[in-house]
């Protein structure tokens, strides 16, 4: 079975036309690919991404996305976003 990724908040409005709206989508094909390369697949600005979580587990834009049957977490930009504090996903602070 293909890894679905969920994407929250106002995220699903963000998508190409086609996933448009869609809070669940399932990543069809399996080549190797960064966790990033196949969200911004969908139309998605990784910008707009806050937090990534993959089983559960939070992971960075860097992850390989080689296994099918992951349950991907795309959450985006909590605001207000401290530009000074360095995440996961943002680890040098400006």
């Amino acid at each position: 079975m293909p890894s679905s990724l969920t994407f929250h908040g106002d995220l699903p409005d963000l998508l190409h036309r086609r996933w448009r709206g869609r809070h669940r989508v399932i990543k069809a094909d399996s080549r190797r690919a960064s966790i990033k390369d196949v969200i911004e697949s969908f139309g998605l600005p990784h910008t707009e991404v806050g937090r990534l979580e993959v089983q559960g587990r939070q992971v960075d834009f860097s992850f390989a996305v080689v296994e099918e049957d992951l349950a991907i977490e795309v959450f985006p930009v909590s605001l207000p976003w401290n530009v000074f504090s360095p995440t996961p996903l943002r680890p040098r602070p400006l």
